[in-house]
């Protein structure tokens, strides 16, 4: 965001030296000129694009080598929109946090997949074949707790033939019909 900032700010800056003054002669438009490429020189940008608008400024500003047809000003800005629109293209949005709603969009029920997760007791890589959508055949009074309140999707183990709870938020990698998505 600091990049952004630094290029609304040089944006304002130009606009307000190009306003402030009335170019009549060469020695305005030179002055105004060097003064333009200054605060490109002087600013937080990177090294790249400081130099990719003062080359913008100064082909623009003196294009012959001798005579001054402008400030520059304008080519400078308009280099500066450009680079805030691809700087802005470039934030990515922040992907959506993984949960149990989003793995249930993932995994059809009764759906086999491959998971791969970190156990929360001893923090080992764990990789299991399991399948959703297969209900326990209990007596009683069922679960002691809702594993949707504690983040676990409860599965069905296909190696070891019994029931497991995996935590939603230590999913590595899930591979669902020949798709597989890593997370963090």
């Amino acid at each position: 965001m600091a990049k952004t900032d630094t290029i609304t700010k040089l944006i304002a800056q130009l606009t307000a030296l190009d306003i402030n003054r009335v170019h009549v002669c060469q020695s305005s438009k030179r002055r105004t000129a060097q003064e333009a490429k200054d605060l490109v020189l002087f600013s937080d940008l990177d090294k790249a694009d400081r130099e990719a608008l003062h080359r913008a400024i100064c082909n623009s500003a003196n294009p012959t080598g001798y005579y001054y047809d402008g400030t520059g000003v304008a080519a400078g800005i308009k280099a500066l929109e450009a680079l805030l629109v691809a700087e802005q293209a470039q934030v990515q949005t922040k992907p959506a946090p993984f949960n149990i709603r989003n793995l249930r969009n993932l995994v059809a029920d009764g759906a086999i997949f491959s998971v791969e997760f970190v156990k929360r007791s001893d923090g080992r890589l764990r990789k299991m074949t399991c399948r959703t959508g297969v209900r326990r055949r209990l007596r009683g009074t069922g679960a002691k707790y809702d594993a949707t309140a504690r983040n676990l999707l409860p599965v069905f183990d296909m190696e070891a033939k019994d029931y497991r709870s995996i935590p939603v938020d230590a999913i590595r990698r899930l591979t669902v019909g020949g798709q597989t998505f890593s997370f963090q």
